[in-house]
């Protein structure tokens, strides 16, 4: 037994070794490609020599790979055909990393999705700002700066979305806004890979392309629109010379999305079809033959490459046409339950009302038996008037005190009436008879209003529980099923 449980225990210890030499493992693969893309993206520039994506990346990541980050991207920044003003730049990161580390205690603060935007807004405005009033204190400079802040920051914004994608210790469907943020990560990289070019062609442009088509293929017409706005947008932004390509690889990858369900080649080929369309738009020249080029090279390798990368990046994607579109439906059905729901308790509301009212104006009452006595008996009786209009009183008293007697013996006899009707009264027999037949009457009367009142409370009760049935019912049906989207995309893939 002794041995069993240290066998136990060592095999645990083992196990735990294990995994954490691979959680190691994976946090250095991390830090190496955020390294990496530190380094690369302050080589991505705009308006003419800016480069405010290092310092969003610097501003975006935490952890303990983020010093690794800072030293990659003040690399990055003094690499040469780079930045036109690489010490800015410098010190823009340098800032972040002061603000970060001067907060790291306060978590709450540096995890928020405000944080890492306004950090890179702020070190590249003062930074660029400074340097504008400096040198060259115009209107045009400093709305310059304005946009280059604005883009460091949602910069950083998406790469703090892409960065916590990656940290999860499991994959998942990613949401359009985590694709977006992975796409803007990609095409600024494209971006910083796109200045190497060979005789005008550009392999980033060409990555760009695939990856647009990959996206296309996988996330259909979601994912196609996105990568080409995004990566059109930033091949545009790279090279002004060629901002046909926004346009061009937008619409091509929203029409690659719609043509994926038919194959690669469909896909590939209305991209094609597209671009051309496009591109021949504008006016021709060499920059129109060479995106031809680099079009026609992208689709061919896209083609050609192996069915496994487009399982692993679908699983990614959660497709509108693998959910049941029943989110309409659901909520037509909510509404007509909580509607019923509702008309079944002004029912049960109404009913109840009507019987309080019924109760209150025609429940039958031994006032009835005795102005019937008054009706036949006393009608053609000479005292009539002397009895119910002169002692009227009196003569209620005398009927009165007969109730108890009525309700527990069920008749009355002729010597059982007292008072005034005993002492004036000449047709004791008669009225006797006719209270004897007028309560039995009653008692017809009263079981049957007994039954009613019985029938119109269960009626009542009953449209109340249907009521409450129906109101519960909407309840449930408003609370939104939660969807497995990863089992869905391996069932998808399986079959």
């Amino acid at each position: 037994m002794k041995q069993k449980q240290s066998a136990g225990g060592a095999a645990a210890l083992e196990s735990r070794a294990l995994a954490g030499e691979e959680s190691l493992g994976r946090q250095l693969v991390l830090m190496a490609l955020w390294g990496l893309i530190g380094i690369l993206v302050p080589r991505a520039t705009v308006y003419g020599g800016m480069s405010p994506f290092g310092v969003g990346i610097a501003a975006a990541v935490s952890g303990p790979g983020s010093v690794v980050v800072y030293l990659a991207a003040g690399m990055g920044y003094l690499l040469p055909d780079g930045a036109v003003f690489p010490l800015r730049y410098l010190a823009a990161v340098a800032a972040v990393a002061s603000i970060r580390w001067a907060l790291n205690g306060m978590r709450k603060l540096t995890d928020a999705a405000f944080f890492a935007p306004l950090t890179a807004f702020l070190a590249t405005g003062f930074t660029g700002m400074s340097l504008a009033l400096m040198n060259n204190p115009s209107l045009t400079n400093v709305l310059m700066v304005a946009a280059e802040s604005l883009l460091a920051g949602g910069f950083a914004y998406f790469v703090s979305t892409a960065f916590r994608i990656t940290h999860q210790p499991e994959s998942k469907t990613l949401t359009a806004q985590e694709q977006s943020s992975v796409v803007a990560v990609a095409a600024v990289v494209l971006m910083a890979v796109s200045t190497i070019q060979f005789s005008g062609i550009s392999p980033g442009r060409i990555l760009s392309i695939m990856l647009i088509l990959l996206l296309a293929r996988c996330g259909k017409e979601q994912g196609g629109a996105i990568a080409g706005i995004v990566l059109g947008t930033a091949m545009g932004l790279v090279a002004p010379d060629q901002m046909f390509l926004a346009p061009a690889y937008a619409l091509g990858g929203l029409m690659a999305g719609v043509f994926a369900r038919f194959g690669k080649l469909a896909s590939a080929a209305s991209f094609v079809a597209v671009n051309t369309i496009v591109t021949f738009s504008v006016t021709p020249g060499l920059e129109v033959v060479v995106g031809f080029y680099e079009v026609a090279a992208a689709s061919v390798l896209y083609v050609a490459l192996p069915s496994v990368l487009d399982k692993r990046v679908n699983a990614l994607f959660s497709h509108a046409k693998d959910i049941p579109a029943v989110d309409g439906l659901r909520r037509s059905v909510v509404m007509r339950m909580d509607f019923a729901a509702k008309a079944m308790h002004e029912v049960a509301s109404t009913v109840d009302s009507v019987s309080k009212k019924l109760a209150g104006l025609s429940a039958p009452d031994l006032g009835s038996v005795y102005r019937g006595v008054s009706d036949d008996v006393c009608r053609v009786c000479g005292l009539k008037m002397f009895c119910w209009e002169q002692h009227f009183s009196e003569t209620m008293d005398s009927f009165n005190n007969l109730s108890p007697l009525l309700r527990e013996k069920g008749s009355i006899a002729s010597n059982d009436i007292k008072g005034h009707l005993a002492r004036h009264c000449s047709r004791m027999d008669e009225v006797a008879s006719r209270v004897n037949i007028g309560y039995r009457e009653h008692l017809v009367r009263e079981g049957a209003w007994r039954r009613l009142a019985e029938i119109r409370t269960v009626a009542t009760g009953q449209f109340g529980n249907m009521s409450e049935m129906l109101a519960e019912m909407a309840r449930d049906f408003a609370v939104e099923d939660k969807l497995d989207p990863d089992a869905a995309a391996r069932v998808t893939a399986i079959c």
